[in-house]
């Protein structure tokens, strides 16, 4: 996946900067060493509840070019697949990412809900959130 911009919505962008802290010693409050990071647990959490939102008013925050062919580029294709229903999804990389914004849009109110606005450290919200929906 090369060369595309990876878009949230512009009232996003400050959860997303709530969440990550590049270079913090503070894990226990910034739990994202990335956007990309932070982005790829929203798009799977959105698809897990069927969250899928499109995005209004767009940001981009990085650059395709950061995903892992080897990871992170199957993960983004299973939820297009899965969406979608047809195997020629998983020959458009725009539209993987489109399906991957739109559920990253959605699910980012998710993390929210379950890292941000849950009693405790965000890293220790966000390691029973993944524990829970293993």
């Amino acid at each position: 996946m090369k060369n595309l911009k990876v878009y949230i919505d512009k009232d996003k962008h400050e959860l997303y900067e709530q969440l990550v802290k590049r270079g913090s010693d503070n894990p226990d409050s910034y739990p994202f060493q990335t956007m990309k990071d932070l982005f790829m647990v929203a798009a799977c959490l959105g698809a897990r509840n069927n969250s899928f939102e499109e995005i209004k008013s767009s940001k981009d925050i990085f650059n395709s070019d950061v995903f892992d062919e080897k990871t992170d580029v199957p993960v983004l294709a299973a939820l297009a697949f899965q969406r979608e229903k047809i195997l020629s999804i998983l020959n458009d990389e725009r539209k993987i990412l489109e399906i991957a914004q739109g559920y990253a849009n959605g699910g980012i109110n998710l993390v929210k809900e379950q890292i941000i606005n849950n009693p405790g450290k965000p890293l220790n919200n966000l390691v029973a959130l993944l524990l829970e929906n293993r």
